[in-house]
């Protein structure tokens, strides 16, 4: 099977100035969230300690919010960019650390929100076992193992071709393209281990959390108790729109290889180029709404927002008091005139 060239502006391209302005905008409301928001996230968490949760939890948090924002920047900005002059203008390195960074970053991405998931249900299901088993001390190794696993995908680049990417018009950012025969058996195996497992036990514990979610409450009710929610309702938040972010592209890749062998004609269809921008473009919302999340889910954390914003505010307002009440009162001459000869009588 023959790779299609994604880098003909001719087939892939968009060549109408006002469509990609559009598309340009609708990534910028993505980007300010990813970096403003990632950014208050690991501010409150390690400076402030304002999202009060299990240290685990907090410590997955803080990952995925660095990577998340690690993203936005070196991926939807040259990606802006690339729209509003239609071509790459970042030179041939920039283009490989793009296609490098994206590919680990989203393995990456997966497999925290994974490991998350499952540790909130290993919580919540073995209380006592769980104090031993996510001791600070094992924090350290099993996120270094984490970013070890994820950098196979792009190791496996460098390995097969490493000079196999080219400039993608279909999503107007650099893309692998995997020409080489090997990719054949190896794509299969990778994509089993770093993306269908992956997903699989987060769709799994997703469901194992929601049922405990429902138990519990029917529990509280019952007993007229109360039940701490937020650390779950996080989690289980984090993982749906996860998912649910993800299922366009993860439905297009199925039904790509369905249609291995029709492909080429396929991809030049204005309907499979709409999809396929559409099933890339929701993916860059999984790096948007966490911090809405937060707020939502945690309390401590909306407590710190709502504090910085009423503390900027009043700092607003009295510069504007202060401001006010240096300005001169400007006075007519005769007023002036009349004020001088009062002082003198």
């Amino acid at each position: 099977m023959t790779t299609p060239d994604f880098s003909n502006k001719t087939l892939y391209g968009t060549d109408t100035k006002e469509l990609r302005s559009i598309w340009a905008g609708w990534l910028i409301v993505f980007l300010f969230p990813s970096i403003l928001g990632n950014i208050t996230i690991l501010l409150a968490s390690l400076k402030y300690r304002a999202i009060k949760l299990h240290r685990v939890v907090v410590m997955f948090i803080e990952h995925i919010a660095m990577l998340d924002f690690i993203l936005a920047l070196t991926c939807l900005i040259p990606k802006v960019v690339s729209l509003l002059v239609n071509r790459w203008v970042f030179g041939e390195a920039l283009c490989y650390a793009v296609v490098f960074i994206t590919y680990y970053g989203h393995c990456t991405n997966l497999m925290y929100i994974c490991t998350f998931t499952t540790c909130k249900w290993l919580i919540l299901t073995f209380p006592l076992r769980s104090k031993f088993w996510f001791r600070k001390q094992y924090h350290t190794p099993v996120c270094f193992a984490i970013w070890v696993l994820a950098a196979t995908f792009p190791i496996a680049f460098l390995i097969i071709d490493k000079s196999d990417i080219s400039f993608d018009y279909r999503t107007y950012l650099c893309a692998y393209r995997y020409t080489s025969k090997k990719w054949d058996l190896w794509i299969i195996i990778l994509s089993v281990i770093l993306g269908f497992l992956p997903m699989t036990i987060l769709l799994t514990m997703t469901t194992l959390l929601t049922c405990y979610l429902i138990r519990a409450k029917k529990s509280a009710e019952r007993t007229s108790g109360s039940f701490r929610w937020q650390g779950l309702i996080t989690v289980l938040l984090t993982a749906a729109l996860y998912m649910i972010s993800y299922l366009p592209f993860a439905s297009y890749v199925v039904a790509a290889t369905l249609m291995k062998q029709k492909r080429a004609d396929v991809t030049t269809t204005p309907g499979y180029i709409l999809y396929y921008r559409i099933s890339k473009e929701t993916m860059w919302c999984s790096s948007t709404y966490n911090i809405f999340i937060y707020a939502f889910t945690v309390k401590s954390f909306r407590d710190f927002l709502r504090g910085k914003v009423t503390e900027r505010l009043s700092r607003v307002s009295l510069s504007g008091t202060i401001l006010g009440l240096s300005q001169p009162s400007e006075l007519s001459p005769s007023s002036n005139k009349k004020q001088s000869t009062s002082t003198t009588i």
